[in-house]
C-alpha cells in the first residue's frame, strides 16, 4: 500500500483549457525561483466539486487518513505554469518547517506531455495527462520531482494541500 492515488478524467479537457485561459496571464508577476515556475493562487471554490470527488475516493481507499486528531481541509489552489525547459526537478516533499500542517497533496495535470512526476520510494513515474489527478501524503515517504518536457512545451498543473485545521 503506497497511499498514492491516481484518477484520470477528474477534469474534462474543456475544463482544463478554461482554467489555463483564466489563470495563465495572472502568473506573469509571480515566479517561484527555487521551484522554477510561475504561479497564481486562487480560492478552492473554483474547483471544489472535483476536489471533493477525489477526496471521497481517497477516503474510501485509505480510511486511515481520517484518524488524525485534528480536522483537515483544503482551502486554496495554486495554478502553476512551467514554461518550456522549466521543471521542479529537485527531489522534495511538501511537508516541512515551512508547511508543517500539510498532510496530503493533490496535483492536477492540465496539459498532456511525455513527462510528469516521479516518486522516489517506488520509482513510480506518473505521466502528465489532461485532467489526471494524483493524491498522496506530503511526508518523506512521498518525495517526488518533476521532469523537463522532452517536447519543450509549456506545462500547467494545479496543486492544493490538505492542512490540519482548528476550525
Amino acid at each position: 500500500m503506497n497511499f498514492l492515488y491516481m484518477r484520470d478524467k477528474l477534469f474534462t479537457p474543456s475544463q482544463c483549457k478554461k482554467l489555463i485561459s483564466k489563470f495563465k496571464s495572472k502568473t506573469k508577476k509571480n515566479y517561484n525561483k527555487e521551484s522554477d515556475y510561475f504561479f497564481y493562487d486562487f480560492d478552492l471554490k473554483n474547483i471544489e466539486k472535483e476536489i471533493d470527488v477525489l477526496v471521497q475516493e481517497y477516503r474510501q481507499l485509505y480510511p486511515v487518513i481520517d484518524l488524525t486528531y485534528e480536522r483537515w481541509q483544503f482551502t486554496s489552489v495554486r495554478f502553476k505554469h512551467f514554461p518550456a525547459e522549466h521543471a521542479f526537478a529537485n527531489w522534495h516533499v511538501d511537508h516541512g518547517m515551512m508547511y508543517p500542517f500539510r498532510i496530503v497533496g493533490i496535483l492536477v495535470y492540465l496539459s498532456t506531455h511525455k513527462t510528469g512526476t516521479e516518486f522516489f520510494m517506488n520509482k513510480e513515474h506518473i505521466t502528465s495527462q489532461v485532467g489526471r489527478a494524483i493524491m498522496f501524503p506530503t511526508s518523506f515517504t512521498h518525495a517526488h520531482r518533476g521532469h523537463l518536457c522532452p517536447d519543450k512545451k509549456d506545462r500547467y498543473v494545479l496543486t492544493t494541500y490538505g492542512t490540519l485545521s482548528r476550525e
